[in-house]
């Protein structure tokens, strides 16, 4: 398994909102997880949670701008950042855009460059970021909402089926997406069920407890899973947003039993800390 360690350059994260919404706070974050062994990186600049505001594609790029470009010229992250994959959540092409542009600007190329793209749209801007570079994966996401901007509003966007029945819409969901993409590039996209996004508690729940029977349908494909943190953990765990270490703890036990590790495939797993700390 491998940890991908999220930094929101934002200030209204349910997680951690404000933390490294500075160019200084992101480089001392990024410097210390490298120390500890983190080479994977999600970056994103919005949050998407129902409790915050929408923002403006100037505001998004606003917030890379202040805190992003000068995180890459600082000489320790340039000298780290080939030994890296950089990930960017965002659901605007235009955003996955200018920071291909900018890290090509300041002559920067991680090992990997994911577009962690929330909104579960594939279209002729998926296709393309696919074909730009031999080095790219898009993350493609569990995601029922009609449109990219509409990303945030993804809560008022539900199935209503539960159980089986649920499990089988969401293989259908990818199954239909993956079909829009050329099957030569279906080596590049990583699956995310995409927890909280679409979902109720109960199909949450039932998802994460039968991962298996999704990524079994979908022939072998690397998934992403991302918990950390979520409603739905609180909610089984009894534990508060304010409980972070605590949450994290609860986080490890419950990846540890619906993952056991696999020779065969190599998951992602997103988190604020390391879920498979000895800690």
């Amino acid at each position: 398994m491998i940890w991908q360690k999220i930094i929101n350059i934002t200030p209204d994260s349910f997680s951690d909102g404000g933390v490294c919404f500075s160019s200084q706070a992101l480089i001392d974050n990024f410097i210390d997880s490298y120390k500890q062994g983190v080479r994977n990186f999600d970056f994103g600049a919005q949050s998407t949670a129902p409790s915050s505001k929408s923002i403006s594609f100037d505001e998004e790029i606003s917030r890379f701008e202040s805190c992003f470009i000068p995180f890459i010229n600082n000489s320790k992250v340039l000298a780290a950042s080939s030994d890296c994959t950089f990930s960017f959540d965002t659901f605007r092409p235009a955003t996955i855009n200018f920071l291909i542009d900018v890290l090509s600007s300041n002559r920067v190329r991680p090992k990997e460059l994911y577009w962690n793209d929330v909104s579960g749209v594939i279209d002729d801007s998926s296709i393309k970021f696919l074909e730009n570079d031999d080095n790219v994966k898009l993350v493609l996401c569990h995601n029922i909402t009609n449109g990219r901007e509409v990303t945030s509003d993804h809560y008022k966007y539900q199935l209503a089926e539960e159980g089986f029945n649920f499990l089988d819409q969401v293989v259908s969901f990818f199954r239909d997406r993956l079909s829009k993409i050329p099957s030569y590039l279906h080596n590049k996209v990583i699956i995310d069920p995409c927890f909280g996004f679409s979902k109720n508690f109960s199909q949450n729940k039932f998802l994460f407890d039968n991962l298996s029977y999704v990524f079994d349908r979908l022939n072998g494909h690397t998934a992403l899973i991302g918990i950390s943190r979520k409603r739905f953990v609180r909610e089984i765990s009894g534990l508060s947003i304010d409980q972070k270490e605590e949450l994290d703890l609860y986080q490890k036990r419950m990846l540890r039993r619906a993952l056991p590790i696999s020779e065969e495939i190599t998951h992602i797993i997103r988190s604020h800390s390391n879920p498979f700390s000895k800690k």
